[in-house]
Order: structure tokens, then sequence, then C-alpha cells
């Protein structure tokens, strides 16, 4: 799928355009970091919201005009208060489309991580949230949508996939 550079919150096909931020950090052992990205950033949904209780990657609508990555950093801030890099899409998922009873989304996912002067993060329009390490992220009630995700951004949690930067870097060489 080729993708455009600003997408409005609904495409023409009627099917809504949602970026979303796979906050990535390091994980750690007895409180050592271990340097490579080992957990994701989940986010249950508010009370009074659509599948109120569902554990979700943060992020939201895409607005007309506004890119992806855009999208993704303005999201993060509104329901979490913090600051992120959009590291790229996540390798091997270009956009997943999910019909629900209500409507059908097209989520865009990218790895994002924080900037070194961003707070943590804070519920300011989520339930709560949890860093989840690479092996439980199929074992939380995660939204249908979100599922697809879960086993390609576990295995670059786990080192089985390289991240984008490296796969740019691999790609350069060969040419």
């Amino acid at each position: 799928m080729v993708m455009k550079s600003d997408m409005s919150a609904e495409s023409v096909t009627g099917v809504i355009e949602v970026g979303l931020g796979l906050l990535l950090r390091p994980g750690s052992i007895s409180g050592v970091c271990q340097g490579a990205w080992r957990e994701a950033l989940l986010t249950r949904r508010a009370p009074g919201a659509v599948f109120e209780g569902w554990w979700e990657f943060p992020g939201g609508k895409v607005e007309p005009g506004e890119s992806v990555e855009a999208c993704v950093v303005r999201e993060l801030r509104e329901e979490l208060g913090v600051e992120v890099r959009v590291l790229g899409p996540l390798p091997g998922v270009d956009a997943l489309v999910h019909t629900y009873p209500h409507g059908t989304v097209r989520l865009h996912a990218r790895l994002c991580e924080l900037t070194p002067d961003s707070a943590p993060p804070a519920n300011l329009l989520v339930a709560e949230h949890r860093w989840t390490a690479a092996a439980d992220l199929g074992s939380i009630g995660l939204l249908p949508a979100n599922l697809p995700i879960i086993e390609r951004l576990a295995a670059l949690l786990s080192g089985k996939t390289p991240p984008p930067e490296a796969e740019e870097e691999h790609r350069a060489h060969q040419d």
C-alpha cells in the first residue's frame, strides 16, 4: 500500500485512519537497563469510551491534513502527556484494516520512543497504562484491531526483527 503524507480521519471509502504509537523502552532486570527495547506501552480505554476497559496501543484518528507521524505525536501528548520521537513504521506492517460493528479502521502503527525531556506517562485521557514485556503482549485483553500487531512487535522486542534504522542501513549497503 502506498502511504499518502496527509490523510484525513475518514477517507473517501468511509474507513477511519488511525495512527498508533508503539511506544518502546529498554527493559530492565533488577532496575538495571538492558539497553535494547524490551517493553511497549499499552493503555486501557477510559470509562464511557467505546470499548471501555479494553487495552490498546495509544493513538487516535488522523486529522484532516495531518500526517500519521504528527497524529502519533499529538495523540500521545494528549492521552499520556509525553513527548515522543517517531522512529518509523513497524517492520513488515504498513497498515491494518479491521471492521467493528460501528465502522472500519485502518491502523498505521509507528514505533516511537520518549524524548530525553519527556515527562513520564500519565493517565490524562486513559483509565491506566502499563509497560508490557514482549512475552506478555499476547496475554492481555487487546482490542481485536490491535491483535495482528502483537506478533511483529514481539519479534522486534525479542530481537528477532531488526529495528527500522537497521533495515534502512542494510538496504543502503545492498545498492
